[in-house]
């Protein structure tokens, strides 16, 4: 049986002399219709996810999804956008400079943990589908997904380094690098069930391993280290 999409979703029947439901109300019915959508294509394979089916599981009619999404592709970008936005939310939140070693470990780890669900597989298909649908929109989801992250991590990296806490002469190279080895690899093996009793601790110590490696390497040196340095002991 599928679960509910969106537990807090009360759909209000529309006004006895029709027209269009409220603004609030049409924004939580296509979320609800998306959510269903997603359930779908997580459960099934993308060529039985048809508008009947998706209609049929979110219980509302053809012509309001019709209305929404006049084709099954834009139904299916659409579904994709919205699976992806909540990998970004992570991203949104302000960083304390004061810790921004373990802040950094823990964007990572919440970035890596909401690929966990089971959306993932869903994702990568809608993502290859996309591929020959519409190309632009998953070089835009790349840029989303991939780009936006490596360009948080390097402005981290970069504060540190103003304040000469971490010596990285390529932020950018270091942030990209810095991503695959702590989100990108780890969704992989995820993806492909490598590892499936992985657990979310599992996870949490990876990604603290690789930080530590990667900043523990580009730490800017103490005053006595620079001053053996300089007197080349």
């Amino acid at each position: 049986m599928m679960k509910a999409a969106t537990n807090d979703l009360v759909l209000q029947p529309r006004p006895a002399q029709g027209g269009r439901p409220p603004h609030e109300i049409a924004a939580k019915l296509e979320t609800h219709i998306l959510s269903i959508a997603l359930q779908l294509m997580c459960a099934n394979d993308l060529e039985s996810v048809t508008i009947d089916a998706v209609a049929r599981a979110a219980h509302v009619s053809k012509r309001t999804l019709y209305a929404r999404f006049p084709t099954r592709q834009a139904l299916f970008l659409a579904v994709l956008n919205h699976a992806v936005e909540p990998r970004l939310a992570p991203l949104r939140r302000p960083l304390p400079d004061e810790d921004w070693r373990s802040g950094l470990a823990s964007l990572l780890s919440e970035m890596l943990e909401v690929s966990a669900g089971a959306e993932l597989r869903a994702i990568e298909r809608l993502l290859l589908w996309a591929r020959d649908h519409d190309p632009d929109l998953v070089r835009s989801m790349f840029a989303r997904s991939s780009g936006q992250p490596v360009r948080v991590i390097a402005a981290i990296l970069g504060g540190a380094a103003d304040r000469h806490e971490l010596e990285a002469p390529d932020i950018e190279r270091i942030a990209t690098i810095l991503f695959e080895a702590a989100v990108v690899g780890p969704r992989r093996r995820m993806l492909f069930g490598v590892d499936p009793h992985e657990t979310a601790e599992d996870r949490r110590r990876h990604v603290a391993a690789v930080v530590e490696l990667f900043l523990g390497a580009a730490s800017a040196p103490s005053p006595f280290q620079q001053e053996c340095s300089d007197a080349n002991l």
